[in-house]
């Protein structure tokens, strides 16, 4: 084999034919991103071979983790994902009771209510989680990066939960996603969807379904 790292996507993502030079650390530090992000998507059970000596470099546990397949976000929003059926409702319910019961000032104020749904290993229980509004929050917006998932969700995340859907109200009624939101969900591989003012949701981003910084795992159709 030359000194070149040999790749195809198909075989990759099958599991086969992934190879790499014997200097592994130095020839990977100059990979184009998207390889990297592709080796991270499709080698979920695989191992790294030296061509050399055939010797397995074995991934990080992370990596060979078995995923449930997650519901859809249309089975999610029609509510036929999960027991109890009311699952869904009663979220809503929370949710636009908080965004919107806010007070600042002494005045009453609409604040966004944002949060996450969660799976469980197996994929056999949920669980949503809506976090309290903070000082960053303010009238009609909601504070949701990587590092809010940390602090509400991280000691679910610990035990085996998994995110598969964000969620978050608005101060209106009607469809009124954007591209922000769209942007967040692609960048976290996950479906979201919003809350309007009269408790109807509306869904936004590319994934029809998936698992946070996951997608959608192998052998999910």
């Amino acid at each position: 084999m030359s000194a070149e790292l040999k790749y195809n996507f198909e075989d990759m993502c099958n599991h086969r034919n992934l190879y790499a030079i014997p200097d592994i650390p130095s020839k990977y530090s100059s990979l184009p991103k998207f390889i990297f992000e592709a080796m991270l998507q499709c080698t979920a059970n695989a191992n790294i071979y030296n061509e050399e000596n055939l010797t397995s470099v074995s991934l990080p546990e992370s990596q060979k983790k078995k995923y449930p397949c997650p519901p859809s976000i249309e089975n999610i929003l029609n509510r036929d994902s999960y027991e109890p059926p009311t699952f869904l409702d009663d979220l809503i319910s929370v949710a636009n009771a908080q965004a919107k019961g806010q007070w600042r000032n002494g005045r009453k104020h609409y604040i966004e209510a944002g949060g996450w749904i969660l799976i469980n290993s197996n994929g056999s229980k949920f669980h949503y989680h809506i976090k309290p509004v903070e000082e960053q929050d303010y009238s009609t917006g909601v504070f949701m990066n990587d590092q809010e998932i940390q602090k509400y969700v991280g000691d679910y995340l610990k035990k085996g939960w998994l995110i598969i859907t964000e969620f978050h109200t608005h101060s209106d009624s009607g469809n009124t996603t954007h591209q922000g939101d769209t942007n967040r969900a692609n960048e976290r591989l996950i479906p979201g969807f919003i809350i309007d003012l009269n408790s109807k949701t509306f869904r936004y981003g590319d994934y029809e379904k998936g698992i946070y910084k996951v997608g959608i795992p192998k052998d999910c159709t």
